[in-house]
């Protein structure tokens, strides 16, 4: 769906040029897309342990994880 993937380029392209987030993994939904939901969901709840729960993944992309689901296939 276009207006998906417009916000989709927006968040990778905001995150790129507002956070400084780095250029060559194509922004941060693009970065979790290469690194894979379920692996960063992990990591996030890893970090949610040892720091609090400002790390702890929502329950959408807790979702998507399970579907073994990319942010570019969402619509």
């Amino acid at each position: 769906m276009i207006t998906t993937d417009l916000v989709r380029l927006d968040a990778d392209l905001g995150s790129i040029l507002g956070w400084g987030f780095p250029a060559y993994t194509g922004g941060v939904l693009s970065f979790v897309d290469y690194v894979g939901t379920d692996a960063f969901v992990a990591e996030c709840d890893r970090l949610a342990e040892a720091y609090g729960a400002r790390f702890r993944p929502t329950e959408g992309l807790r979702k998507l994880a399970q579907e073994n689901q990319k942010f570019s296939a969402v619509s």
